[in-house]
């Protein structure tokens, strides 16, 4: 697979809101070719549209690639950040799916064609975007993941989780004080838990996983995406990703989401 790797890319970064949703909209200056098909990109937990803008890491990188391809980008602020102040809708929403809704018609809105959509989401966005997928099989062109929440009772589990403080704002963000609540609650967004709704969307799907991983229990997410039909990448490294970037180069976004669009 040839490198079409692009670190610098000249972007016009656009902050808006469609209805309560704040969204960034992120299109590369270079004219010369437009895909008439928009990339829906979802943080994770804490994080904000802004990590994307600022942090010299793979999730950049891999940004410029998809501007360096004629790309724009879609980047809701979505309830993966279970309350933060930079959160626009609290888990009740269906995990962030009204915010996805309203970038999409934003998106329209511009002109892009939304029939079929591409997807790329890290950690907690990686649930939000399953959730988004397997209640709307047919408008799903292909999802990249990054270290996707998978399990939420496992990640809940973790001593990371513990003490980052995810797992006292899982137990906020869906209203209950318990473990056993939140492992209640938490069923039909937990994407472990839906894998026969998934299972359609598997060939669509290329997740990366991280062995390394202290939120993400590497095992137990390996054998899910195995099991849905995914395409997996296994990368060292950890949950926050500064080991697994030249591991992940040779891995084009867009290449694989320009293959994906077969099932137009």
């Amino acid at each position: 697979m040839s490198k079409r790797i692009h670190r610098e890319v000249s972007r016009r970064v656009i902050y808006t809101n469609r209805n309560a949703t704040r969204y960034a909209k992120v299109e590369s200056l270079n004219t010369a070719y437009k895909n008439p098909r928009p990339v829906i990109v979802n943080h994770g937990w804490p994080d904000s549209q802004w990590s994307y803008q600022m942090l010299p890491q793979l999730v950049v990188g891999r940004i410029n690639t998809l501007l360096s391809s004629g790309r724009t980008l879609y980047i809701p602020f979505t309830g993966s950040n279970f309350g933060n102040d930079t959160s626009t809708y609290p888990v009740t929403d269906g995990m962030g799916q009204i915010a996805f809704d309203d970038v999409i018609d934003a998106a329209e809105l511009d002109g892009f064609d939304v029939t079929t959509l591409d997807f790329f989401s890290t950690s907690m966005g990686g649930c939000d975007g399953l959730n988004w997928a397997w209640r709307n099989p047919t408008r799903v062109s292909s999802m990249v993941l990054f270290a996707p929440f998978t399990d939420m009772m496992a990640t809940y589990d973790t001593a990371l989780a513990a003490s980052l403080g995810v797992s006292a704002a899982m137990l906020g963000a869906f209203g209950v004080a318990s473990r056993s609540a939140l492992d209640t609650a938490c069923e039909d967004y937990d994407p472990i838990r839906n894998e026969t709704l998934l299972e359609p969307l598997g060939p669509r799907i290329r997740v990366i996983l991280l062995t390394g991983d202290e939120v993400i229990p590497y095992a137990g997410a390996n054998a899910f995406y195995e099991g849905i039909g995914a395409d997996v990448i296994t990368s060292p490294g950890s949950h926050f990703y500064e080991s697994t970037q030249t591991n992940y180069d040779e891995f084009e976004l867009a290449y694989w989401f320009d293959w994906h669009n077969q099932y137009t």
